[in-house]
């Protein structure tokens, strides 16, 4: 039978994952919460759910310790 490890070593994270993190922070530290804010109510007519972008931009909300983006019900990306 094989040992189990009880203690697991944290996943590194991926290069992409700590990019997108110092993104985040940057626009938070250069432009405040309001206009992060503003800025990702805006982007989000424009930009795909899940993209780099947006993930970037969910993530400088994140930091800036403000709400989750409202969802859009009335979206249709045909």
């Amino acid at each position: 039978m094989a040992a189990t490890q009880p203690h697991r070593a944290k996943a590194k994270e991926s290069p992409w994952s700590v990019k997108r993190t110092q993104d985040a922070a940057a626009l938070v530290e250069r432009f405040g919460p309001d206009a992060v804010e503003w800025l990702d109510l805006f982007l989000a007519d424009y930009v795909f759910a899940g993209e780099p972008l947006d993930q970037v931009m969910t993530e400088a909300r994140r930091l800036g310790e403000l709400p989750a983006r409202p969802v859009r019900s009335w979206f249709n990306d045909d």
